[in-house]
């Protein structure tokens, strides 16, 4: 019997929220009461031969200005927490107040620009600049390198400057305190990862960085981002619970961190652990655009409503045309998967090879190009297996990481299809080794016992599945189909109606759940998940099963 399990493979590409969201709070705190006092430039007479209009006063309100853009702009950086206010003029109000003074002077190589906040030392700068405008600009531009020189380097990554911006990270990680230091170390991370696509110098940043500061929430949070785009499924979630378990308290009742992860990342949470119907709502509570609606569809994919998904996909925000408008590919990468699960749902593998063929030839940035081997390459590979393109599928499932989860697992679903059930046996076992407390492995192995006709081993897999995961759908209705074929139909009736719940538009659902009730001499309650059935999406085999059973 064919296996179509494509669906629940992907446990979607991690949204760290979070990561931005402690962040905040813990820099929020630390500018809360400081003031930057821009002071009158000092222009020495002579010194801007050529450029006029240059007053003292003018040009400190507009380096003020560009200075407030720039700190505005910047990720938030502890250890380098910025000024809640940037002004001119006296009064610094509450708190901490610091002063920035200026002059530009003349010199036998030309006029230069020179700036000092408070007492320390001045930066220097030559001045080839023509407009007032230009010399604020690159004024603002230099105090903000002084001033936050970690969140200067990830600026200079993030405009493509990133033969400039590794030096400066790895100086940084080398000096200053040990939360200066990893800071540094998890910027440098970020400019690896989403500017080369160099995901194993990502986690090495990273792991430097929790060897500085290793009760730190933050960093277990990119720990689990890099870990699922390895394929490291088991290693993120457990990163991601460490996280939420050690996030900062917050109010005098010293509130628990989960209390405040934001939906994006409960959104994680119920997908690692199976439960998409839960991961559909908190993606559709939480902040609503263009990549929040792909992850959208995506649990709606992975959750067997595949009208769904492609309503979703369709909309104007969350389809190509709104993907290919953000910076990075990664929502094209999104888009492509979504797309290609649904298709693989619903029996048509040639849509889903098209799709992700497409993909494979689309020119992508590093970060997102580098993540296809673990995030559509398998699926691909099912595909082209499932078209009876052997030698394509081999191919590529071959050029898959040997430690990622899901390509272990569909390498055991393409066995299992092909009928090689001990191969199928040893890549799920692999899986499990993988992701022990993962429920998807777990459910394959029943669905494997399945195939082979014992229905026994197949419970006990799937109690396995359903004790780690108890919303995972697909394993309530494996649970449903061994009952069934152990003659319990009743029993089995039960499980289905529990995978309902958990996934109410699956039609392949119904189906089963009608079959067991018909076994059960229910006729009527069969003729009623028939109907329901038939109102929803089934793959081929499933429509010419339905026929059969309403004849």
């Amino acid at each position: 019997m064919p296996i179509r399990r494509a669906v629940q493979l992907a446990a979607g590409l991690v949204i760290l929220a979070a990561v931005g969201f402690w962040i905040a709070l813990a820099v929020r705190g630390a500018m809360a009461r400081r003031t930057l006092i821009v002071e009158p430039i000092q222009v020495q007479a002579g010194s801007l031969q050529g450029i006029s209009g240059v007053d003292g006063a003018g040009l400190a309100r507009t380096l003020a200005a560009r200075l407030e853009a720039l700190q505005t702009e910047a990720e938030p950086q502890p250890g380098e927490p910025g000024w809640s206010r940037i002004k001119t003029g006296a009064g610094g109000g509450l708190g901490q107040t610091d002063h920035l003074f200026g002059e530009i002077a003349a010199s036998p190589q030309g006029p230069v620009l020179r700036l000092r906040i408070n007492q320390d030392q001045a930066i220097t700068t030559a001045l080839a600049a023509s407009t007032p405008q230009a010399i604020a600009d690159r004024g603002a531009e230099l105090v903000f390198a002084h001033a936050r020189p970690i969140a200067y380097a990830s600026r200079l990554a993030h405009a493509g400057r990133i033969n400039e911006a590794l030096p400066r990270f790895a100086a940084l990680s080398q000096t200053g305190a040990p939360a200066a230091r990893a800071a540094a170390n998890r910027a440098w991370a970020s400019a690896l990862g989403g500017g080369l696509g160099d995901f194993a110098g990502y986690m090495r940043r990273q792991r430097e960085a929790l060897a500085l500061e290793p009760a730190d929430p933050v960093t277990y949070l990119a720990l689990a981002q890099g870990d699922y785009v390895l394929g490291h499924d088991q290693a993120a979630l457990d990163d991601l619970t460490i996280a939420l378990g050690r996030g900062p308290g917050l109010g005098p009742l010293r509130l628990p961190a989960e209390w405040f992860a934001p939906a994006a990342t409960r959104a994680v949470l119920a997908r690692w652990r199976g439960d998409f119907r839960a991961a559909a709502k908190a993606s559709w509570a939480g902040p609503r655009g263009p990549v929040s609606d792909l992850y959208l569809a995506g649990d709606l994919a992975q959750g067997h409503d595949p009208r769904g998904a492609l309503a979703m996909l369709d909309h104007p925000t969350a389809g190509p045309a709104g993907a290919e408008s953000l910076a990075g590919s990664i929502p094209i990468v999104l888009a492509a998967r979504a797309r290609a699960l649904v298709a693989l749902d619903l029996g048509r593998p040639g849509e889903a090879a098209k799709i992700l063929g497409d993909l494979e030839q689309t020119p992508l940035a590093p970060g997102a190009a580098n993540t296809r081997p673990v995030l559509t390459r398998p699926y691909l590979a099912l595909a082209k297996a499932r078209l009876g393109q052997a030698t394509a599928a081999k191919a590529l499932i071959e050029a898959t990481p040997d430690d990622c989860y899901t390509c272990l697992r569909v390498r055991g679903i393409m066995a299992l299809e092909q009928g090689d059930f001990a191969a199928a046996q040893a890549w799920l076992n692999q899986a499990v080794g993988q992701g022990p407390r993962l429920a998807f492995a777990h459910a394959d192995l029943g669905a494997l016992s399945l195939a082979q006709g014992d229905a026994p081993a197949a419970l006990v897999h799937l109690r396995r599945a359903h004790a780690l995961s108890p919303h995972y759908a697909d394993a309530l209705a494996l649970m449903g189909e061994a009952l069934t074929r152990q003659g319990k139909a009743r029993a089995a009736a039960r499980w289905f109606a529990r995978a309902d719940r958990e996934a109410p538009r699956w039609g392949r659902n119904h189906l089963r759940w009608g079959q067991a009730l018909l076994a059960a001499h229910d006729p009527e309650g069969a003729r009623r998940q028939f109907d329901l059935a038939a109102a929803l999406e089934l793959d081929p085999a499933g429509r010419r099963a339905l026929e059969a059973a309403r004849r």
